[in-house]
């Protein structure tokens, strides 16, 4: 698979350069042969990765964000700028390549969004996707343009071959992630498990009412910090690694275009955010041809309430995180759909203090 187009330096082929692997003649590492046992994944891992892609196009490589779990390189070449983004070996190839499947078929109809630079691939134990690089502002998106944005992507024509998005196996597969933590209690897990039936028949009672017809690509994680405002003031939607991880199809998903209202509603009820932003974002969504069924995002929002927790509960790796999570959960099953909750963000903000 070529990374990018041809991803190959002049004067190199593999007839005459053995050290050339498959992934558009990038060179091996130092040493000339492939390993055979890739070291354990770290962050130096994934710099490394990055520092082969960039080789191989002779580009610089500069450092956006490096954790354990997603890393973000900018690479700088004469013939354009793309973002490289690393991930184990873990995550499954087939869901990254429909993540840019899905991204390339909105961007053909003219949805603003991340575009491609090339197919997934993978590269000594970790998995890359890459797309183009774009010059953006430090300004947040603001709701009226997330509206405009969500309206474009809701009115695109469906991708061949979709799944049908299912929150309940995504509940599920998180879960999975981490139920045998240490600091979650017996009574917790309990209490889990009886959620995610709860959550099932909800969403199968909706289902069963709602025309398939009306169904539309759902970004499944849709919130103003997904959006990235360009330096020309355009806003540019990313991030559908959720709207594609619907297992074993790992295909892009259609569904209820109401989900993706739901991380806009929990902003206001669950986080307390100014209800303009939410007010101008459907005021805009409106604006484009869409309808807004208020009352049928309600019905779905103890889902939304679910999928965040349990998203949430993948995270807690310290005491005030735990400590959230038990909030959270608690509320849920108190059924009380007014508690404050205390975003990742600001508690990192705040263990800093």
């Amino acid at each position: 698979m070529k990374i990018g187009g041809s991803g190959r330096r002049r004067g190199l082929s593999r007839a005459t350069n053995p050290k050339l692997d498959g992934f558009g003649g990038l060179p091996y590492p130092p040493g000339g042969s492939r390993p055979i046992s890739p070291a354990p994944w770290s962050e130096d891992r994934a710099q490394a990765i990055a520092n082969r892609i960039a080789a191989g196009r002779a580009g610089a490589v500069k450092k956006i964000r490096v954790s354990e779990a997603v890393s973000l390189f900018k690479i700088e070449t004469e013939s354009g700028d793309f973002v490289a983004r690393v991930t184990p070996s873990s995550k499954p190839l087939k869901q990254m390549q429909a993540e840019v499947d899905l991204a390339r078929h909105l961007s053909k109809q003219g949805v603003p969004v991340a575009r491609p630079y090339g197919n997934a691939f993978e590269l000594d134990g970790g998995h890359v996707t890459m797309w183009h690089h774009v010059k953006h502002s430090d300004m947040k998106v603001s709701g009226a343009l997330g509206g405009q944005v969500l309206a474009k992507m809701h009115n695109a024509l469906i991708i061949a071959d979709p799944a049908i998005f299912d929150p309940i196996a995504l509940c599920e597969a998180t879960f999975a992630q981490f139920k045998e933590a240490s600091w979650l209690s017996e009574s917790e897990k309990s209490i889990i498990a009886q959620l995610i039936p709860e959550a099932k028949e909800l969403w199968e009672a909706i289902m069963t009412d709602y025309p398939p017809e009306l169904f539309t690509h759902v970004h499944a994680d849709f919130h103003l910090g997904n959006m990235m405002l360009t330096s020309k003031k355009k806003a540019i939607l990313h991030d559908f690694e959720v709207s594609v991880s619907c297992q074993p199809e790992y295909r892009p998903c259609v569904g209820p275009p109401e989900y993706d209202f739901l991380r806009m509603e929990h902003s206001v009820i669950r986080f307390k955010r100014p209800q303009k932003s939410l007010t101008d974002f459907y005021a805009q969504y409106e604006a484009g041809g869409r309808e807004v069924n208020r009352e049928l995002t309600k019905r779905i929002l103890p889902i939304a309430d679910l999928v965040a927790t349990l998203g949430f509960g993948v995270r807690c790796d310290n005491e005030p995180t735990v400590r959230e999570f038990r909030t959270r959960i608690q509320s849920i099953h108190a059924r009380d759909t007014t508690a404050r909750w205390v975003g990742f963000g600001d508690l990192k903000k705040a263990s800093r203090n």
